[in-house]
């Protein structure tokens, strides 16, 4: 079985080193330019191509490591070139692979294939992706048998109905990208509060990190903590009369999820003033 991708960015890069060194056998990277899918083919110890048709024949899987807005344009132009029983892959977080079912009387297999990790170059290291989580969705037919050969790389991976991709890849918004947002917002009301840069950093870090620990080595709500916690609703109203626009409505917003865990984590306690407040 051979792997060929299509597209030499960061994905595909770091992703074909990743299959090599996992032991899987590359056909090679073909790229609108030639230099990138050299550059890849190098990485990985394979061939850059500067056909398409020539790339899809030498393979029998093919990863699409392109951009969502890419996907469909670019499947349109590999899909007559596509072989009976190959297997075709994109990569796209919120896509499902349907989005690329045009030919209702295919006999090709689609999946779409998403490692749960940011890629930070074309050179990630195997020791940051061999951590990551890997989505499978995609035909029924030859699933298991893809599933099987995809558990040689070692990785947990986690199948996803494709009804599913759009609330899968929210979730990771909001324990990624959305928490940039919210430290963001903690830089702020530091610098407001009359930190210098340098040690407003130094103090998010420290609350961030010793936050984020604390909530892997146990889960969300046993790590929880803070004036929401205790129902110190005194507490809270300070914090609200402080703040401005979004701020106050991001800390309301975020607080109100705060008193449901909140009331999981101690049921004996009561919360309905510090809710009432919030509901206003």
């Amino acid at each position: 079985m051979k792997v060929g991708f299509i597209g030499a960015g960061k994905v595909g890069c770091s992703l074909g080193s990743y299959f090599r060194e996992k032991g899987f056998e590359l056909s090679g990277f073909y790229s609108r330019q030639l230099e990138s899918a050299k550059f890849a083919a190098e990485l990985s110890d394979c061939k850059a191509f500067s056909d398409l048709e020539e790339l899809v024949a030498a393979s029998d899987w093919l990863f699409l490591t392109v951009s969502d807005a890419q996907l469909l344009t670019i499947f349109q132009q590999v899909q007559p070139f596509l072989r009976s029983e190959m297997v075709v892959f994109h990569c796209s977080g919120v896509e499902s692979s349907q989005l690329l079912a045009i030919d209702p009387a295919r006999e090709y297999r689609l999946f779409s294939f998403h490692p749960l990790l940011a890629f930070p170059n074309r050179q990630t290291p195997v020791a940051a992706i061999e951590q990551a989580l890997f989505t499978l969705e995609g035909d029924d037919a030859g699933f298991e048998e893809v599933y099987n050969q995809l558990e040689k790389l070692g990785n947990s991976i986690q199948r996803i109905e494709a009804e599913q991709k759009i609330r899968y890849h929210a979730a990771c918004v909001m324990c990624s990208n959305l928490v940039n947002g919210l430290v963001y917002k903690s830089q702020q009301l530091f610098q407001q509060a009359g930190f210098s840069a340098e040690a407003a950093e130094i103090a998010w870090k420290n609350l961030f990190l010793a936050n984020a620990q604390n909530i892997a080595a146990t889960d969300a709500v046993s790590a929880l903590t803070g004036p929401v916690e205790r129902a110190d609703l005194p507490t809270v109203e300070k914090h609200l009369s402080q703040l401005e626009g979004d701020q106050a409505e991001i800390y309301r917003d975020l607080s109100q999820v705060l008193v449901e865990m909140a009331e999981i984590k101690h049921p004996e306690t009561d919360y309905s003033q510090i809710k009432e407040r919030f509901n206003q």
